[in-house]
């Protein structure tokens, strides 16, 4: 999830995962996301001057894909968590911040 489809992802969660919870409630999910993105970027300067961008966007490529594909295996009861937790805070947040640190 690029930075600037945020919104677009929360959009899409609120209309079918997690309908039945409010906008604020699931805000938290997104902006947690945001925060950490920011955040993690920081520390990914000082790599990206050591090793340079090659590894740095495999890795994150490698990340992002792997979080879409854990995000496919959220169930109704779950999805919350799984999408705090796994997708859009763990795995994407480095993913992300390896690519926009490299370009």
């Amino acid at each position: 999830m690029c930075r600037n489809t945020i919104g677009v992802f929360q959009a899409y969660v609120k209309e079918h995962q997690l309908k039945d919870y409010s906008e604020s409630t699931i805000g938290w999910i997104f902006g947690i996301y945001a925060f950490l993105a920011f955040l993690c970027s920081i520390q990914i300067g000082p790599l990206f001057d050591v090793r340079g961008p090659k590894m740095l966007i495999l890795a994150g490529s490698i990340l992002i894909c792997a979080s879409m594909f854990l995000l496919g295996l959220c169930t109704r009861k779950s999805c919350q968590t799984q999408l705090t937790l796994n997708s859009s805070n763990l795995g994407q947040n480095t993913g992300i911040s390896f690519w926009f640190s490299a370009s």
